[in-house]
């Protein structure tokens, strides 16, 4: 992948009819910058828990809440075998069969015996009124790691009305001294905004491959395009459905074809290049079906 200035995105040279502003977050303090937790409230067994800062989403330090993964004895495992630990939740209002995003930078790391290996790192999973609507699973942990995901998924509300938003770590086994900390940040629930939307799946390491996976409209052609800087507000271009976000150094990386289902996955070699490492880079990407649409912008950072 090389980054570059050639190729600035023609709809940049569209006479701009109104700026639009960021997607709503329905979830309060999803970022944890009031250095607590609040008004997330704790529930199940926590062990550990805490907010600090740490680098979760390989952009640099900043608040996240954290906590050990896993059960104790007397508890009662779940139907899928796991025991439950720590869960932070709070109120949202949904509407019943309304679609929504979710995203949320998640990381692993053995903090108390970083040399130690797991059988399993743990579990996270986010609930809607006492319905799983989508879980990331780390799986093994190897010792001297800290593996990074973003959680990243679409659904419907189940009903309407308020209803618990609840984020829960469990795990196969018991908590213990040697037992992996889940990491936490940049959780994001919004009313699920124009495709193409971009989400970074797994590692995202400078000097190995990326997996980009890019949702859209079935069958139809698409463009991706990257920026290191963000307008304050999106910009509105008139004929186009969603808002251009991009600013300074921009272009546009390639161009290719949603599959039947609708979703294309980029696997970028990422250069071996230190000036990468924490450099938050943008991305949008542009669809043309019924009529052009431009999708949420999508930002996230490379790390060693």
């Amino acid at each position: 992948m090389k980054l570059s200035a050639a190729g600035l995105p023609a709809i940049a040279a569209v006479v701009l009819a109104c700026t639009l502003p960021s997607q709503v977050n329905l979830i309060v303090n999803g970022d944890f910058e009031t250095k607590t937790i609040a008004p997330w409230v704790e529930s199940g067994w926590a062990s550990s828990s805490k907010v600090s800062m740490h680098d979760c989403a390989g952009a640099g330090l900043s608040y996240t809440f954290n906590c050990l993964h896993g059960g104790k004895s007397g508890q009662t495992r779940r139907p899928n075998g796991y025991w439950p630990g720590n869960a932070i939740e709070q109120t949202v209002l949904m509407v019943q069969t309304a679609e929504y995003l979710f995203t949320a930078d998640v990381q692993i790391q053995n903090v108390q015996s970083p040399s130690t290996g797991n059988a399993d790192a743990g579990l996270i999973e986010l609930f809607i009124g006492g319905v799983s609507v989508g879980k990331h699973n780390f799986g093994s942990y190897a010792g001297n790691s800290k593996p990074r995901a973003r959680m990243c998924f679409r659904f419907k509300g189940p009903s309407t009305g308020l209803k618990a938003f609840k984020l829960d770590f469990s795990r196969r086994y018991y908590s213990s001294g040697r037992t992996p900390t889940a990491f936490i940040d940049n959780i994001l629930l919004t009313l699920a905004p124009s495709e193409p939307i971009i989400c970074p799946l797994l590692e995202r390491k400078i000097n190995a491959t990326a997996t980009i996976d890019i949702a859209g409209t079935a069958s139809s052609r698409f463009a991706l395009f990257y920026g290191t800087g963000k307008f304050a507000s999106g910009v509105r271009v008139p004929g186009f459905s969603g808002a251009w976000w991009l600013s300074g150094v921009s272009g546009q990386m390639f161009v290719n074809t949603f599959s039947g289902t609708g979703n294309f996955i980029w696997k970028p070699m990422i250069p071996n290049d230190p000036g990468l490492v924490g450099f938050l880079i943008h991305w949008q990407a542009v669809e043309a079906n019924t009529r052009v649409s431009i999708g949420e912008v999508t930002s996230f950072a490379f790390y060693r």
